[in-house]
This record gives C-alpha cells, sequence and structure tokens, in this order.
C-alpha cells in the first residue's frame, strides 16, 4: 500500500497562509496515476484548496473557521443600545467595516484537523495538521479589522 510524506503537516497559525506539497509514494508493485484529497470534519473551511495530482496534492490557503471565537456586531453608526447586536462565530464570518464591539475567545491552543488523501480513485491515506491559536493571532486580527464605530 502506498505511503504519504509529510504524513503530519507542519503547523499553521489561523488566519495565515500556507502551502504544503504532499507525496505519495507507491509500494513496490504499484503504480499511482491520480491523487486527490479533502480536508475532513468540521468546520468547513473555504479557504482551504486541495490540488489534485498524479503523485502528489498541494493544500493550500488559510484557516479561518477552525475556532469557535464569538463576535458581536451591529452596523455603522449603531450600538447595542439602538439595535440588536448580530452574532457571529468563527472569524471567517465577522464581515469587514462593521461596528465590532465583542468578542468571546476560544481559549484552545490548537485544533488538529485531517485531510483524507486517495490515491487511485480507491486506496485513502490520511494526513493531519495542527492549527494554532495563539493570543498574537487574535491581536493582529483585531488589529487590522477595518472598524466603523458609530
Amino acid at each position: 500500500m502506498a505511503s504519504v510524506n509529510p504524513s503530519i503537516l507542519s503547523p499553521v497559525v489561523i488566519g495565515e497562509s500556507f502551502t504544503v506539497t504532499v507525496n505519495v509514494e507507491p509500494d513496490m508493485f504499484e503504480t499511482i496515476s491520480s491523487v486527490s484529497g479533502s480536508l475532513l470534519g468540521n468546520p468547513l473551511e473555504p479557504g482551504i484548496t486541495v490540488t489534485s495530482g498524479t503523485s502528489s496534492v498541494t493544500i493550500s490557503g488559510k484557516h479561518e473557521f477552525t475556532f469557535t471565537d464569538t463576535f458581536k456586531y451591529t452596523e455603522p453608526g449603531e450600538s447595542d443600545l439602538t439595535t440588536t447586536p448580530t452574532v457571529v462565530v468563527s472569524r471567517g464570518n465577522v464581515p469587514p467595516s462593521k461596528n465590532l464591539f465583542e468578542l468571546s475567545q476560544d481559549q484552545r491552543k490548537s485544533e488538529t484537523r485531517t485531510y483524507n488523501i486517495i490515491v487511485n480513485g480507491s486506496s485513502t491515506l490520511t494526513v493531519t495538521q495542527e492549527v494554532l491559536n495563539p493570543l498574537e493571532a487574535m491581536r493582529s486580527f483585531m488589529a487590522n479589522y477595518d472598524y466603523k464605530g458609530s
């Protein structure tokens, strides 16, 4: 049976772009003709792309939904005293240019995500990646947010 290299991807910080190639190495009696893959489990990460190849896949993008940070915001010029705030979970769901005023941060330090790597349309191998959640990542997200207060 084929194997993948690497089987454990380098850790990546939430919100930071990455690209990694996962090579599939055949055993001595196997010929590899196609390799595809997908991210497993929830939450979905629409910013992650797995590109198929003949002997490898390339995984790229950035994780934005892995942690369950909760944000509250209102439209610009409004506040929680003048309208009902909108609540969203995960930084990937925060729209730009809002009156963002409350954050309840997910305190987990990391989460392991798993990818299925499918060889020749039939054999399935797994690859894991640790997504890190350092406090600096949220500080940077908030510092760069296009805040439109009242």
